[in-house]
């Protein structure tokens, strides 16, 4: 007779052994995620009427709910956003109409406690510029957004001036974060 287990037993006994051997072990995970773009599609921006040449401004705010990338908000140790995306859509070719353009964003919790907007995006058109359909705004440094990435609902306030279209028109405006684990 043989003293060796039968080839039924073994995985049993394998995972019996691994888990008496792993059993008091704490798992961390920790590391940076690679960009993430998470994009608010076809947000519709009112038209302004004709102004004869004058410049006017408009803003539009947008509530949302900040994606946790699939983790609890407690498993993020940072959220910046690295850059801004902002895409022509219906109503306009181009964003050559824009002279300056600010996106902020905040959170219940942070208005509450008197916390200030964070800035994620300031662009103002030099002379030399004739933007496209896409407008690409970095902010230096990148914008720490962390506290109104862990709370349940946020708000961006998108403010436009130039000679803006007499016409409702949208654009979809992607952010490309860089996030930490914790």
């Amino acid at each position: 007779m043989s003293r060796i287990p039968s080839r039924r037993l073994l995985p049993s006994v394998a995972l019996a052994l691994a888990t008496a051997l792993l059993g008091g072990c704490v798992y961390s995970l920790q590391g940076e995620l690679p960009d993430v773009e998470v994009t608010q599609h076809d947000l519709a921006v009112p038209g302004v009427p004709a102004a004869n040449g004058i410049e006017t401004s408009v803003a539009v705010p947008i509530a949302f709910k900040p994606t946790r990338l699939g983790l609890p908000g407690t498993s993020l140790a940072a959220v910046n956003v690295v850059e801004a995306i902002l895409t022509a859509r219906d109503g306009i070719a181009d964003f050559s109409f824009i002279r300056a353009l600010r996106v902020t964003v905040t959170s219940a919790e942070a208005a509450a406690a008197g916390i200030a907007p964070v800035e994620i995006a300031s662009y103002d058109r030099t002379d030399e510029e004739a933007p496209g359909s896409v407008l690409r705004v970095s902010p230096d440094p990148p914008a720490d957004v962390l506290d109104i990435w862990r709370s349940d609902r946020a708000v961006m306030l998108i403010e436009i001036a130039g000679q803006l279209p007499p016409r409702r028109w949208t654009l979809d405006l992607g952010l490309r974060l860089r996030a930490t684990l914790q």
